[in-house]
């Protein structure tokens, strides 16, 4: 199933606004449209807040083998 087709199931109960949010937060996030969509309700469909949820704490993680070379 493509992504156009699996969101529209799922974006049956959203409002225009609330489905540009989701595939806003989709975008730029990277994540699956339902991983958009509660990020969405978790913040109020507050976008900032939403973005900010899904970004707080991450961090890019290094490859060890980069500075361990002993490490396989």
């Amino acid at each position: 199933m493509d992504s156009t087709s699996q969101l529209g199931e799922n974006m049956d109960t959203v409002t225009l606004r609330q489905h540009v949010l989701i595939n806003q937060v989709a975008a730029a996030t990277g994540s699956e449209h339902d991983i958009a969509k509660h990020l969405l309700q978790a913040t109020d469909w507050r976008l900032e807040a939403a973005l900010s949820l899904f970004f707080q704490d991450r961090t890019v993680p290094i490859p060890c083998k980069l500075f361990c070379p002993d490490v396989s």
